[in-house]
């Protein structure tokens, strides 16, 4: 049943369709023009400027002043000259204050300068107006009748109006430069304080990438650990279905020294030797899986051992060799850790005699330890690295990385000898 319309000249009630007198339900709301920008102006700094400015023009204008004198004939000294300009400049500064607030409040942008400018017309009229006045007081009464000895003139508000007459264009347009500089001082100020806001608001968001891109290496990092953790529990788990408890003890203490050694590295980058020793931790627990059938070579160009690389560079590819690679075959399985500088980049690689990526492995590329490392090198190095994971002809699989050679700070030796393949046999 339709809802009967309100009476007229009645306001209808909530909820009867006659009520909306708002915008319809869907309708766009135009947005509000944004409020304008209110002018402050630095008021000591004005008026210390203004006051040198003064004393300048009025130094400036003494001359002038000495030679109008003489061209009437009439001699007068520099002290005359100076104390008949200085005061006529020194009464604009009492008008400044007026000035300033008429600038705030009437500023004359873009937008608003049509309707704020009879303001300013009034208000150089009022200063120009006072400026004559109190000026024409200054110089003719006070100081031609006390100090100057000259004659006043023969009627004060005569000779104020023929002074209004020959000034009133001078001190507009005199009243219209100083809102100007007024303007240029507000507008310089707004372009430093925006310009160090844009530095501010670029510093932060740099700051904001730059945690962003830790988060992510932090988080790649912790992804890795629980994976080489699980495979390692899993060994553990059949050493001890096996009743090797010798040897499940030993994996254990190694695995807990590896857990140490991965923590203390963290997610930043590290020197190459100090990755190699954490890859010879992890392949001492391996070793315990496989024993003789596991044969590690380490090939390491001894001006690469203190190049930065990222932390579980390596780590990874060795355990994809092992777990999609030597792990598949019947015979013994090798691995070659090689490490060498080649220009100003340094080259990784890790080599096994598994199926390759083709034989039943995962397709080149797409396991998690490659694409995590892949992942956590776009985050080092942006697209100025190479992660290239090839089949050899000849069987197996080999993954290269190409990243830039960077020295660590200060070189150090913690115990990894060039070449060394303990605890696992070289070949």
């Amino acid at each position: 049943m339709p809802l009967p319309a309100a009476p007229e000249g009645q306001p209808a009630e909530a909820g009867h369709p006659s009520a909306g007198r708002g915008p319809k339900a869907g309708a766009r709301v135009p947005a509000m023009p944004p409020a304008p920008e209110r002018i402050r102006i630095p008021r000591k700094q004005v008026y210390l400027f203004a006051l040198l400015a003064y004393t300048a023009l009025g130094a400036l204008d003494a001359p002038f002043s000495r030679l109008y004198m003489q061209s009437f004939g009439k001699q007068v000294g520099w002290t005359w000259a100076v104390a008949s300009t200085l005061p006529g400049w020194y009464v604009r500064m009492l008008f400044l204050p007026l000035v300033i607030r008429l600038t705030e409040r009437f500023p004359l942008d873009r937008r608003r300068w049509a309707r704020h400018l009879p303001v300013h017309l009034v208000g150089g009229t009022v200063c120009a107006m006072g400026f004559v006045v109190i000026g024409s007081w200054l110089s003719d009464v006070v100081l031609g009748q006390t100090w100057l000895g000259r004659y006043p003139p023969p009627s004060f508000l005569t000779h104020a109006l023929r002074l209004f007459t020959l000034y009133y264009s001078a001190e507009l347009a005199m009243y219209g430069v100083l809102v100007g500089v007024l303007h240029a001082v507000h507008f310089s100020r707004l372009a430093v304080e925006r310009q160090r806001t844009a530095g501010e608001a670029v510093l932060r968001a740099s700051r904001l990438e730059a945690s962003l891109a830790q988060a992510n290496l932090r988080a790649l990092s912790m992804q890795l650990r629980p994976h080489f953790l699980f495979n390692t529990l899993n060994a553990v788990t059949v050493l001890a279905m096996k009743g090797e408890n010798a040897s499940v003890v030993r994996m254990l203490g190694w695995l807990s020294e590896l857990l140490r050694s991965s923590l203390r590295t963290g997610t930043h980058r590290i020197p190459l030797r100090r990755e190699l020793r954490f890859v010879r931790q992890y392949l001492s627990i391996e070793r315990m899986r496989f024993g003789d059938g596991l044969r590690v070579r380490f090939s390491v160009d001894p001006a690469a051992l203190d190049a930065l690389v990222p932390s579980f560079v390596l780590q990874p590819l060795v355990e994809n060799s092992i777990r999609h690679g030597v792990s598949r075959i019947r015979e013994a399985g090798r691995i070659r850790v090689r490490a060498r500088r080649v220009g100003e980049r340094l080259e990784l690689s890790v080599r096994d005699n598994g199926p390759g990526f083709g034989g039943g492995r995962q397709s080149a590329g797409t396991g998690l330890g490659l694409s995590n490392t892949r992942a956590r090198l776009e985050q080092h190095y942006g697209a100025g690295f190479e992660l290239l994971p090839v089949s050899r002809a000849g069987g197996g699989a080999e993954v290269r990385i190409l990243i830039p050679y960077e020295p660590c700070a200060a070189p150090s030796n913690d115990g990894v000898a060039v070449g060394a393949a303990q605890p696992s046999n070289e070949r």
